[in-house]
């Protein structure tokens, strides 16, 4: 799908054939994130499980960052057609790698009766229900700052476009660090709750930062690195609560599905949110401070509820 949309895509000649291809690639990239968890837990040594999930769980940051950095000077050379292809490209040789990968992984065998079932018996732990809310208030955060970091750094720090796309790259390149440091903290027995609430209200304080006008641009920027390094450590911590939550191995792909479904509701609703607040103070960044301080609060809530 990924593969297949990305070339639907470059031969697109219009809105709607561009949109049908984004659809399909969003097909592709839900099915791996809600399977992929589950292969990665039957891959990996119960004690390397933590550590594990804290690398798959990269995917997002890293990609963002390549794109941001390969992007620009490839297209001062190939048009923007030959880049879909080319990630088109690349989704097919992760097809291949693994494909040749899931020959040596065992996977837990399916549960018996219908999947309408096991979605129910998902849906029914509370756990999972304050998980995939938390995950919803990360996301709302972490993307609505990340999407709307170049214009922020264009019109209030001053960077040009093509600063503000690599200044953009290195706050969301940082997420990578922490998120492989979390699994390696839950590893040596950090409670999840600790890594979730710390890294929400840490995330709260360095966003109200962010976007306060008396500080310099230069202590700014870098309560944008902080903002999005100490938010690496909740999206690790989340996807191991969701393995120690799930019914059984069989549930796991249901329990992911409904993680990243949060995920995705916090993406969807948090930058239209946040640009409304902007533009209901006149244009100021300030109004971004109260969306996104609620979305630490209910981040940190959420991972209480859950450890509960």
């Amino acid at each position: 799908c990924l593969a297949g949309g990305g070339v639907l895509g470059a031969a697109a000649d219009g809105l709607t054939g561009l949109l049908v291809s984004r659809f399909v690639e969003g097909i592709g990239f839900i099915l791996v994130a809600v399977s992929s968890p589950a292969i990665v837990i039957a891959a990996a040594a119960p004690r390397d499980r933590a550590l594990a999930l804290s690398l798959w769980s990269v995917f997002t940051p890293a990609g963002m960052a390549l794109a941001l950095i390969i992007a620009p000077p490839l297209l001062h050379t190939l048009d923007w057609r030959a880049l879909w292809l080319g990630i088109a490209g690349a989704s097919m040789v992760a097809l291949i790698g693994v494909t040749r990968a899931m020959r040596r992984v065992v996977l837990p065998q399916a549960l018996a009766g219908s999947p309408l079932r096991t979605v129910i018996e998902t849906l029914a732990r509370p756990g999972l229900r304050w998980l995939a809310l938390a995950f919803a208030a990360y996301a709302f955060q972490w993307v609505s700052l990340m999407v709307w970091l170049p214009t922020f750094l264009a019109e209030d720090l001053g960077a040009t476009v093509a600063t503000a796309a690599l200044l953009t790259a290195l706050v969301v390149a940082v997420n990578v660090p922490s998120n492989v440091l979390a699994g390696w903290l839950l590893g040596r027995g950090v409670p999840r709750a600790v890594l979730l609430v710390g890294g929400s209200a840490a995330m709260g304080l360095a966003g109200w930062g962010i976007f306060t006008e008396s500080l310099s641009d230069a202590l700014r920027y870098g309560l944008c690195i902080a903002f999005s390094f100490v938010g690496g450590v909740v999206p690790a911590s989340l996807f191991a609560g969701t393995a120690a939550h799930a019914p059984s191995p069989g549930h796991m792909g249901a329990a992911n599905g409904l993680l990243m479904q949060g995920s995705n509701a916090g993406q969807f609703i948090g930058p239209p949110l946040v640009a409304a607040a902007v533009a209901s103070a006149g244009g100021a960044w300030s109004g971004a401070l109260l969306p996104l301080a609620l979305g630490a609060v209910v981040a940190g809530v959420c991972g209480i509820m859950a450890a509960r």
